[in-house]
């Protein structure tokens, strides 16, 4: 779905946040996709498609107004 978003709008946006201190970088560009890009499978797990964020602008923001959170647990999906 991501990479047919990104081929209809390519305005795309990005957020970081550190969440032991509730501050935040926000990313917003433009996202370019790259399909059968053979020399690409190395780093894409052989599918050869990925994308690239060109960024046009960066926020930072010092904290999250009343930010909390408590870590549960860590992704199985993420080595």
């Amino acid at each position: 779905m991501t990479l047919g978003n990104f081929h209809e709008n390519p305005q795309a946006g990005l957020l970081f946040v550190n969440f032991n201190n509730g501050e935040t970088m926000k990313l917003s560009g433009k996202a370019e996709i790259f399909l059968n890009d053979e020399e690409a499978g190395s780093f894409t797990g052989g599918t050869n498609r990925y994308w690239h964020f060109h960024i046009e602008k960066v926020i930072f923001e010092k904290s999250i107004k009343n930010f909390s959170m408590q870590l549960v647990d860590y992704s199985r999906y993420n080595p």
